[in-house]
């Protein structure tokens, strides 16, 4: 079988563990949400803006992960895809970046800044987002 001989076996055990890692991202995001149900008062709410910049991180991760390490090299390609190839992983990795920037200023604007308890679901919008660019760069650097 491929994917247990040689790279392929780090390839399958990086994949995994970046989907863990992401998953683990997904389950604070939705633990965020059902505790802001739970203790809902004003300053705990999320609202659905609020999970954007996730929403925005996991299309930014098919950017960063949607091409082959031979296309940054250009084997197999032409000099014109190579450079897409680049440019592609280059935008997903920028806004990987604004996700997490994004996050922050959500939560330091919602739940951070205010003299209530509860500001976990902005915690929990932060390691989201981290996680979910830990997962894609776990990903992507195993498949070099």
């Amino acid at each position: 079988m491929f994917y247990t001989q040689g790279n392929g076996k780090r390839k399958l055990i990086c994949s995994i563990l970046g989907g863990i890692i992401y998953g683990i991202g997904l389950w604070f995001l939705i633990d965020a949400g059902a505790y802001a149900t739970k203790h809902s008062t004003e300053y705990t709410t999320i609202k659905f803006q609020w999970y954007l910049p996730f929403i925005f991180g996991s299309l930014c991760i098919v950017f960063v992960n949607g091409w082959t390490a031979e296309g940054f090299r250009g084997q197999g390609f032409s000099e014109q895809n190579t450079k897409r190839a680049r440019t592609c992983f280059l935008l997903g990795f920028v806004g990987l970046i604004l996700t997490l920037l994004g996050s922050f200023w959500i939560a330091i604007e919602q739940y951070f800044n205010r003299t209530q308890t509860g500001s976990y679901p902005g915690a929990a919008l932060i390691i989201a987002s981290a996680c979910s660019i830990l997962g894609a760069f776990v990903v992507r650097f195993g498949h070099w």
